[in-house]
């Protein structure tokens, strides 16, 4: 702002008259009486108690957060000689709250995430995920000359996105897939159908 104001009145070659002079010294003056409030108010703010605590947990917040994967809904596919691989990034959850249906060859699940749920399928090598999220909205009414009260709760579910993909290589047996979770990611590798190996052919030399 400051260096807008100068270059619009510091024209090269141009002569400042009285006026413009005495108009520079007021901008002037009210920038330099802006810039001691600001460090006025700057100051009381970082002798502030409960402004130290917010910075101090934004900080810690942010530390317990570094290594661990966000929700970004990326997934990730490799294959090597034995599985097929897929990672999908969904945060921090309960693993323990993960639901999988493995047939011979398609598959379930679903995710319990903290304000909705992801599904997952496997299915004629094609690999689909949707994310869908739940808002609450609980009323509770107290029923007066009784003991007990009523709850009423409303639950409203909307897709945030979806992906499908085809996966690397034709996998089989799903029934045996393994499944891990760790710092945000479930990782799952699902068993590749064996690759063929074909009939060598000797070329024959004619004499």
């Amino acid at each position: 702002m400051r260096k807008l104001l100068l270059s619009a009145l510091l024209i090269p070659g141009a002569h400042l008259s009285a006026k413009a002079d005495t108009v520079f010294k007021e901008i002037k003056e009210l920038m330099d009486s802006f810039n001691k409030r600001f460090e006025v108010v700057e100051k009381y703010m970082n002798n502030f108690p409960e402004y130290k605590s917010l910075s101090k947990k934004a900080v810690e917040e942010k530390k317990s957060d570094h290594g661990k994967a966000v929700v970004n809904n990326k997934i990730e596919m490799t294959a090597n000689n034995e599985f097929v691989i897929i990672k999908l990034y969904l945060g921090e959850l309960d693993p323990d709250k993960i639901v999988i249906d493995a047939f011979p060859n398609s598959l379930n699940g679903i995710v319990p995430l903290r304000n909705g749920e992801a599904k997952f399928y496997v299915k004629d090598r094609m690999f689909g995920v949707s994310f869908e999220q739940t808002s609450k909205d609980e009323q509770q009414v107290e029923n007066k000359g009784k003991d007990s009260s009523v709850r009423a709760t409303h639950s409203f579910a909307s897709s945030i996105g979806s992906k499908i993909q085809s996966l690397p290589a034709e996998v089989c047996d799903l029934k045996n897939m393994v499944a891990n979770y760790e710092d945000g990611v479930l990782e799952l590798k699902l068993p590749r159908v064996p690759q063929k190996k074909g009939t060598k052919i000797n070329v024959a030399k004619s004499a």
